[in-house]
């Protein structure tokens, strides 16, 4: 599945992530190329750079030069219009039998916030019915749909009818998403875990300004799973930190031993002359061996010592900090992914909320579900 960028102004972004986020759900997969329409029919030598009938045709065979791009389906889309008044298209087309395999239009509203969850589903759906195509109903379904047909009506019973459902949908229709709270629905980062997990590997930000992708990581677990590239390279430093540490505290303990042969041998040497040779000059030497050049050889293994002894300490502090600045970075992290994983649910609820005229023996209004 090759998955063109869409043209045009925000939000055609938001809408390709999420046409490419329900087409790997139905199972597709999906190969992103980093060119709009327009630019693949320039690639493709499109007559005029438009994407007609000709032009799909030519695109898919250039696509299907290169083992990157290859694919059996290709999808694009765009996004037109003013501020306040644009539309939304999306195109499937079937490489192999040459044809459109369906195109999906709608005008986007700024306030409706069930249109960018409901079309990227279908999209998908729709190529996922195009490959395998639904069973038709079964006898046992066809004749239940039989029993479902009402009797005719008169024509009273018609304008009746007609007059309550205009009455019914003038009332749903003042029931809208600002009457529905969902304060009460939160994301929890262990029970909502396996809901929102993905498998595949973190969603790539096209610009600076794009959101991080705040999904964990199915394979890690509800605690790794949610780190973001910068806590893995903080633990990594972290690691390196606590590894110097180690080794640094472990040379000055070794050049401790050192030194304390050093200091045993003027303690030696003290004894054998039996004075200080530091306040009598006649002790500074017996033989070959000066006092001189035992105390100087005590003075460097203890500068050697000490050195180490400071390496450790600035590189335990520096750990420390690294390990502090780690776990603020996972509380962010855990944070960020639990408020944008919190609007996801709540759109996902949101989403499923439907909102229909209800008629009944005495009364008309509206009725509000969700699906669970």
């Amino acid at each position: 599945m090759a998955l063109l960028r869409f043209d045009g102004p925000e939000p055609a972004r938001d809408y390709r992530a999420a046409v490419q986020e329900a087409l790997a759900a139905e199972g597709f997969t999906v190969k992103g190329v980093a060119l709009d329409a327009k630019g693949a029919a320039k690639k493709a030598k499109c007559r005029g750079g438009e994407m007609d009938d000709a032009c799909l045709e030519r695109l898919g065979k250039w696509l299907n030069k290169s083992s990157k791009t290859a694919a059996d389906f290709v999808a694009f889309g765009s996004v037109t219009g003013e501020e306040g008044a644009r539309r939304v298209r999306i195109v499937l087309y079937d490489v192999a039998k040459n044809e459109t395999v369906r195109t999906f239009e709608a005008a986007i509203d700024p306030d409706d916030l069930i249109l960018p969850n409901v079309l990227p589903g279908a999209v998908a759906r729709a190529l996922a019915h195009h490959v395998v195509p639904p069973a038709p109903p079964s006898e046992e379904e066809q004749r239940i749909l039989a029993t479902l047909d009402e009797p005719e009506k008169t024509a009273e019973e018609i304008e009746a009818e007609k007059r309550k459902i205009a009455e019914a949908e003038a009332q749903a229709g003042q029931v809208g998403a600002g009457d529905v709270d969902l304060s009460g629905i939160e994301y929890d980062l262990k029970a909502d875990f396996k809901d929102y997990c993905r498998n595949g590997p973190r969603k790539k930000r096209e610009s600076k300004d794009d959101d991080i992708d705040p999904r964990p990581s199915c394979k890690l677990g509800p605690f790794w799973g949610y780190w973001q590239p910068r806590a893995w390279a903080f633990l990594t430093m972290t690691v390196a930190g606590v590894a110097t540490t180690g080794v640094m505290y472990g040379l000055a303990l070794g050049a401790r031993k050192g030194y304390k042969d050093a200091v045993g041998v003027v303690e030696d040497y003290e004894a054998m002359v039996g004075g200080d040779p530091s306040r009598d000059p006649n002790l500074a030497c017996s033989g070959d061996t000066c006092y001189k050049d035992l105390a100087l050889d005590v003075a460097k293994k203890s500068a050697r010592m000490r050195r180490f002894a400071i390496g450790g300490d600035v590189a335990l502090g520096v750990t420390v900090l690294f390990a502090g600045v780690l776990g603020i970075i996972i509380y962010q992290d855990r944070k960020y992914a639990k408020y944008k994983l919190t609007e996801e649910k709540r759109l996902r609820a949101l989403s499923d909320l439907r909102v229909a005229p209800a008629v009944g023996k005495g009364f008309a209004g509206g009725m509000l579900g969700f699906r669970f």
